[in-house]
């Protein structure tokens, strides 16, 4: 393998996450680091499709061709692509997320059984344009 990174982001395409993507990987040194996977709504082909989806394609490529040992899932409040679910309020809405990640973990977990899996939430703290967005790690698989 003459290109390697470390690890690979599967992220919604939402422009709106561009900083704060950035910030975090600058944050935990993964800055050129890192292949990103962008798609509306993250990981819901995943969550939909499994073995089947564009993600996990995307995802063998990254690992084969560079080597990635670690993956990180990604999923957003305020997203386009679930716009058909009525959530009442944040906690709601965080509670959808959570579900959709641990069910996003599945299929990488099992296909890739040595690489460790991080799952993350960006959000907001109280409303959409409160400042106090942050994204947040809920867990790591292996």
């Amino acid at each position: 393998m003459s290109h390697t990174c470390s690890h690979l982001l599967v992220r919604c395409m939402d422009f709106r996450l561009e900083d704060p993507i950035h910030e975090y990987l600058k944050k935990h040194g993964l800055v050129g680091k890192t292949d990103i996977i962008s798609l509306p709504g993250g990981i819901k082909d995943l969550v939909a499709n499994g073995r089947e989806s564009v993600t996990i394609q995307q995802i063998c490529m990254a690992v084969e061709l560079h080597g990635v040992s670690t993956i990180m899932l990604m999923n957003h409040s305020d997203c386009g692509a679930y716009s058909q679910h009525h959530f009442g309020n944040s906690s709601d809405e965080t509670a959808f997320h959570y579900r959709q990640l641990c069910q996003a973990v599945e299929t990488p977990r099992v296909v890739f059984d040595n690489n460790m899996i991080y799952t993350l939430l960006y959000g907001y703290k109280n409303q959409p344009k409160d400042p106090s967005f942050k994204i947040q790690q809920l867990y790591i698989v292996r």
